[in-house]
This record gives structure tokens, sequence and C-alpha cells, in this order.
């Protein structure tokens, strides 16, 4: 019998060394009998005036770690970190936790950016459209212009998020168990673009990033002037390691895939890409509803927009877990060719 996935509260002992404490999190047992802990680690990045930061201005940063049971392997487990999407309240990846962790023997750390529900640090919509009111209330906008402005902020904002998966990197390094040698950075869309930016940073820490249809939901199709394409583009043209781009054939855009993965062949780096078959229609339903697909999406502003099914398949690629058992031997294939074990 399955048992339901529950969640067990945390008292954390960081709380009384900070008064202004993020939002609780839960340790989690996930269906596999995996239990995820809550870590607490910090930034030292100020940026963007947090006002929620500690004495000492760090943001300070949460998320969820599965270590494996028994004995590691010589040299300690290896290592995924695996970036979140746009979600304000991002979940703890149960659904990766049987192939990453009991079957690949795999520490699994997903930690949460700033911003996002259980870290400390502004939303980056609530930023973004914070600044562009600021903008455009100095220089009139246009609905075009005012759009444009928002995204040149939405996508300085992840780029600011890097530091945030470089620190989840220096505390995993230092967790028991893992090899400090061995570790590979995985993202989805919004963490899919966060994990190639991150990838402009020197490091030989970590040998790999894996992107998950980053960008697939908002890449400019008819603009490839757009300054979400045009800095993707610049990460993959500065890249420091091997990348794999993948995405499901049914994806809100199969472009970032197909585009980036061109632009890193140009380069003559060490690149993989696939693109996966279609996410099956009896998946494409909305979580909120049940109903299948077109369905209303209380994320998207106006009362005519739709979440189409290729939204939805966009979240199911790594939501579900069937669809995850799908795709994961080819990124293990990849990270075991990259000397992440």
């Amino acid at each position: 019998m399955r048992r339901t996935l529950f969640t067990r509260s945390l008292a954390l002992a960081v709380a009384a060394a900070f008064p202004t404490a993020a939002r609780a999190l839960d340790d989690v047992e996930c269906l596999s009998g995996e239990i995820a802990q809550v870590k607490t680690y910090l930034s030292e990045d100020d940026a963007f005036g947090d006002n929620r930061a500690n004495a000492n201005g760090r943001i300070r940063l949460r998320g969820w770690v599965y270590v494996p049971s028994g004995t590691p392997p010589a040299g300690g487990f290896p290592v995924v970190v695996f970036n979140h999407g746009s979600e304000d309240t991002p979940g703890a990846k149960c659904e990766f936790s049987r192939e990453f962790v009991i079957n690949r023997r795999f520490v699994l750390f997903v930690p949460i950016r700033r911003g996002h529900t259980g870290s400390t640090g502004r939303y980056f919509a609530d930023y973004a459209d914070e600044r562009t009111e600021e903008f455009c209330a100095i220089v009139p906008c246009t609905p075009q212009v005012r759009q444009q402005i928002k995204r040149i902020y939405t996508v300085d904002y992840l780029k600011e998020q890097r530091r945030d998966v470089a620190d989840a990197i220096a505390h995993i390094k230092g967790y028991p168990k893992v090899n400090p040698h061995r570790i590979a950075v995985m993202g989805h869309s919004f963490g899919g673009i966060v994990s190639l930016f991150f990838n402009m940073l020197e490091g030989d820490d970590t040998k790999a990033v894996v992107d998950i249809s980053g960008g697939a939901q908002s890449w400019g199709q008819t603009d490839p002037g757009d300054y979400l394409q045009q800095q993707m583009k610049d990460a993959v043209d500065h890249a420091t390691r091997p990348i794999f781009f993948m995405s499901p054939m049914n994806d809100a855009s199969r472009l970032p895939t197909i585009e980036l993965a061109y632009r890193a062949g140009l380069r003559n780096m060490r690149w993989q890409a696939a693109i996966f078959p279609n996410v099956p229609d009896e998946l494409l339903v909305c979580n909120d509803t049940g109903e299948a697909c077109p369905c209303d999406d209380p994320d998207v502003e106006g009362p005519d927009l739709l979440r189409s099914c290729n939204d939805v398949a966009h979240g199911k690629f790594v939501s579900d877990p069937t669809q995850v058992q799908k795709w994961a031997p080819a990124v293990f294939e990849f990270l075991r060719r990259m000397g992440v074990r």
C-alpha cells in the first residue's frame, strides 16, 4: 500500500540566532522512504537591500538535503544540486529521490534561492515590478517598453541568484559523506536559466551543468533581440563547464534547447542535447483543478489567458516520477562521462 506524503515540523536551532527568521520549512519524508532534512546556510551577498538579512547583511538561504543510506564510496557520494523554477514556494523534489538517491546513490541538494518561500530576499517578480514602475515613473513607457524593462530586471535578478547556487555548493561541499570534487548542477525552467548563468563562474568543484527547459516558457520566438535570449546565449558563449540541454517534445518551446545547443556546438565545447518524447496526454491536467488543459492559470494576469497543454507538459516533465524515470538514465550517463561519478 502506498504511503501518503507527509511532513513533520522541524524546530530549527538557528531560529534563536535570527530573530527575523525566514518562513519555516519542514523535513520531508518521501514515498520512497527517503527523508530530506532542512538545512540553513548563508549568502555573503547583500544585493537589493534585503531588509530581512541578518546583522551582517547576509541573505539566509535554506534547502533540502537527501543523503543515501549506508557507507559512501571512496571519496564520498557524488552530488547533484537541483535549482527549482520560478514558483514562489518550491517543493523538496520528492519525485527525484528514488532515481537520484536510492537507485543512483547521489546526494541530492535542493536549495531555495533568495526571494522564494523558505529563504530571505525579495521574490523576483515583485522586485522586477517595482523597479519597472520606478523606471516608468521617470520615462513614460508604452506597454511594449514596460514589458522589455521588466524582462531586463527579471533576468538581471536571475543572474544575481547564481551567487545563491555558488553558496549552496560551498555549503554542500562540507557536508558529511559528500565528495567535494564530484558535483553537478541541474535546473528546470527558471532554474535552468540560473544554472546557465552560474556556469559563467569559474570553479573546478563543479564538473557539469544540466539545463532542463530553461527559458522554454519565455523564449521570444519572433524576437531574436530579446534580452533573455541574448543573455542565455551569452551564458553559453562564456560557459566554463559542459552542458546537457534537454526538454520534452511538447514543451512550451523547444527553441532554447535547439538554439543553445547549436550555440554550444559553434564553440566546440563539450555539450549534449536531447528532446524527449511528449509528456503523455493523461498527465496534462491542471494541478489546481484536476481538469484537462487548457484551463485557467492563476499565475497569469488577465481573465482571458489560459495555460496551455504545453505549459502543463513543461512542469510535468520534472514533477511526474514516470517522466523523471525516462530522462534520468541519459542524465546520469552524461554525468558519468563528465566525471561526476
